[in-house]
C-alpha cells in the first residue's frame, strides 16, 4: 500500500486512489509533526524472532521526501506494545541494512493495515456541512425539490411552499 501526502490532505495512491480515513490522516500527522525517539535497550538482531523482525514477519515501511523517487529512510517494523503503567505505545523496529533492533517511543501498527477498505476514507460527499447552501433533488419521473440555506435557516424553495424546515432535518 501507498500513502502520499497532497495539498488536499493524505491519500492512498495504490493499489487504488481513495482519500485516506480521517482518523488515519491524523495519527500519521502527529506522527510526523513529532521527533520520534527510541529507546536504546542494545537489543541486537538475534532478538528480531521475539520481537516479530525476522524477515517472514517484518513490514518494511519507506519515507519519501518530496519529489524524491529512493527513500530517505527504511524501516522494518514489528512488535507493537503498549506500556502497562501508563498506556503509551512502542514499536520494534530495524533500520535496513542493520542489526540493531531499537524500540521507537510511538505505536507504528496503524500504518501496517494491509485491507485497503479499512484505510480509505468512506465519504462520498467531503464538502463540510457548513459549505453547503442549496441542495436540488430531482426524481427520475421528472418532480424536483430545491432546499436553500439562507442565514442558518434552511427552506424548501422550490416547488414554493410557505414553511421552514428544522435545522435537524437537513
Amino acid at each position: 500500500i501507498v500513502l502520499g501526502k497532497r495539498e488536499d490532505g493524505w491519500w492512498i495512491e495504490k493499489p487504488i486512489e481513495s482519500p485516506l480515513q480521517e482518523s488515519k490522516a491524523s495519527e500519521i500527522a502527529k506522527l510526523i509533526d513529532r521527533k520520534i525517539l527510541a529507546d536504546d535497550l542494545k537489543i541486537t538482531k538475534e532478538k528480531a524472532k521475539d520481537y516479530q523482525l525476522d524477515d517472514p514477519q517484518a513490514t518494511e515501511i519507506s519515507f519519501f521526501l518530496k519529489g524524491q523517487d529512493k527513500p530517505v529512510q527504511t524501516l522494518l517494523v514489528g512488535k507493537e506494545i503498549t506500556i502497562p503503567t501508563t498506556g503509551v505505545k512502542r514499536t520494534f523496529v530495524r533500520e535496513q541494512g542493520k542489526e540493531r533492533i531499537h524500540r521507537l517511543q510511538a505505536g507504528l501498527q496503524f500504518l501496517l493495515e494491509k485491507n485497503v477498505a479499512n484505510l480509505r476514507s468512506k465519504k462520498i460527499l467531503a464538502l463540510g456541512r457548513e459549505n453547503i447552501n442549496k441542495i436540488e433533488l430531482q426524481h427520475q419521473q421528472g418532480e424536483s425539490i430545491t432546499l436553500e440555506k439562507k442565514d442558518s435557516n434552511w427552506s424548501i424553495t422550490q416547488p414554493v411552499v410557505n414553511f421552514d424546515l428544522e435545522p435537524s432535518t437537513i
